[in-house]
């Protein structure tokens, strides 16, 4: 494991998230963490990440909403999804738009860590980052228009 990588965390749940953050902390990463995919967008605007770890099923802007994001202001950062759903048909669809690996809830320490490394190990050297500027994000559920802006 290379210290000092970045990981952005997107989970919902409070306690989860927060016993992600702790055993990657422990093992050296750099983790910043967000609520949902809105607040993952703005954590996106602030610095470069080497992996996504993201919820799936959240408020405002979902798991693969998100990803359908980065993939359109191609931003290539690995995202592994997380789900406590067992539905096969979301795991298919996560793998489908790209998604490195998809892990289960309630999530093991050691299956956490192997994945991780495994993806950073695939991916390294192959980020490729580009600024985010405006945009308009809408979210399904609502059918709401959210206006973010981004520092260039």
């Amino acid at each position: 494991m290379e210290k000092g990588k970045a990981i952005l965390v997107i989970e919902d749940d409070i306690v989860t998230r927060g016993m992600i953050k702790k055993i990657l902390v422990e093992q050296g990463y750099e983790v910043s963490t967000a609520f949902d995919g809105i607040d993952a967008v703005l954590c996106l605007t602030k610095r470069n990440f080497d992996l996504i770890l993201c919820d799936i099923f959240m408020p405002n802007l979902d798991g693969f909403q998100l990803f359908e994001f980065l993939n359109r202001k191609r931003l290539r950062i690995p995202v592994i999804f997380l789900t406590a759903s067992d539905n096969v048909e979301d795991e298919i669809k996560g793998l489908m738009l790209g998604a490195e690996d998809y892990i289960r809830k309630p999530i093991n320490k050691n299956t956490l860590l192997i994945r991780v490394e495994r993806v950073l190990n695939n991916s390294a050297g192959r980020t490729d980052q580009i600024s985010l500027d405006h945009s308009t994000l809408v979210t399904e559920g609502e059918k709401k228009t959210k206006s973010i802006y981004y520092d260039s």
